[in-house]
């Protein structure tokens, strides 16, 4: 199905799919298979049964209110820099959330707030030499179970508003090929400090899972989190799951 001619090679095969186990795994399940893809086919569905974050975190997937996508992207880049893509990833979706909201921020490493609520998350997967991008954003779910590791918002929640998915899914993929390029032409050096803008990074108070108390100094040239400690010694966080909270 060819859409979306607002963009130059996003999005222009998008696969559709009613019920999937996860859209990331049907990406890794087409890669394997050879399936005749193009760069920047998007693996949607309408219902996950066992959509995932990171380390492997339930990704709650009700039918027919949210987006569910999967980006393939074949990277003309080093191959140690495939994982800086997460970062022009949430860039692009910061800025079609920036539609609906002004109090929208980044989470290092992969999540998108709105109000200080997750509103989206981004899980990024190698598999051969693809990258799969995969994505979700709660667009119209009107309550989220409680115990969530962040609480969570969607567009209708900030809004009042049902959204249209496909309108903001091609806002996204617009945003998104944009930030891409841009990244691909100008490196990870040329958007990091605009991603440390957007993310309220500096100088944020952290207390690691070890108990110590640190501040935000930046972020690495590969996009690991740098910090000083109370006795001023450096050091850097390569995930999340370090962190026990933010001060």
């Amino acid at each position: 199905m060819r859409i979306f001619p607002n963009t130059k090679w996003m999005g222009h095969q998008l696969i559709f799919f009613k019920d999937i186990d996860s859209s990331n795994d049907t990406a890794k399940s087409f890669i394997q298979l050879g399936k005749n893809l193009s760069c920047g086919s998007v693996i949607i569905a309408n219902k996950q049964n066992k959509g995932r974050g990171r380390f492997q975190r339930i990704w709650h997937s009700p039918a027919s209110v949210n987006l569910y996508f999967s980006i393939l992207i074949k990277p003309e880049l080093d191959q140690k820099n495939w994982p800086q893509m997460t970062f022009p990833m949430s860039l692009g979706i910061l800025e079609a959330t920036q539609k609906y909201s002004k109090d929208v921020h980044l989470k290092w490493p992969n999540d998108i707030l709105v109000q200080g609520k997750k509103i989206c998350g981004i899980l990024l997967e190698l598999e051969k030499d693809w990258v799969i991008v995969g994505v979700g954003y709660n667009v119209n779910q009107k309550e989220f179970q409680a115990g969530l590791h962040l609480p969570a918002t969607s567009l209708f929640l900030e809004t009042g508003k049902q959204i249209d998915r496909f309108r903001i899914l091609l806002e996204i993929l617009q945003h998104i090929e944009k930030w891409y390029e841009y990244f691909c032409k100008h490196g990870f050096e040329s958007i990091r400090e605009i991603w440390i803008e957007k993310s309220h990074l500096l100088q944020r108070g952290i207390v690691l899972t070890d108990g110590r108390h640190v501040t935000v100094t930046g972020l690495n040239d590969d996009g690991s989190l740098c910090y000083m400690g109370e006795d001023y010694k450096k050091g850097a966080l390569y995930s999340s799951d370090e962190i026990c909270s933010w001060l």
